[in-house]
């Protein structure tokens, strides 16, 4: 795989994944809409992988933020128009 530039931009995968998260999906499920050919066994820990990613943490914390969760309200993903993508 050719290396991207600017590592902290999203791919389309790690965009699936941050939409999965914060629409409160279990890693399997979100392993299956992100890496459909990929065994269920090992598409979880590349979710797990994916998640621990700086830039990704930053996008997920960045939407959260923007829709203003906070703890103790939880987070509802419909109060967002469009991800910070």
């Amino acid at each position: 795989m050719a290396a991207r530039l600017g590592k902290e931009k999203l791919t389309l995968r790690q965009r699936k994944i941050i939409t999965g998260v914060l629409a409160g999906k279990p890693h399997r499920d979100i392993g299956r809409e992100a890496y459909p050919n990929q065994a269920e066994s090992t598409s979880g820990p590349v979710i797990s992988r994916e998640i621990r990613k700086p830039h990704v943490v930053k996008a997920i914390n960045d939407a959260l933020d923007k829709a203003g969760a906070t703890v103790k309200e939880g987070f509802d993903i419909s109060q967002l128009k469009e991800l910070p993508l």
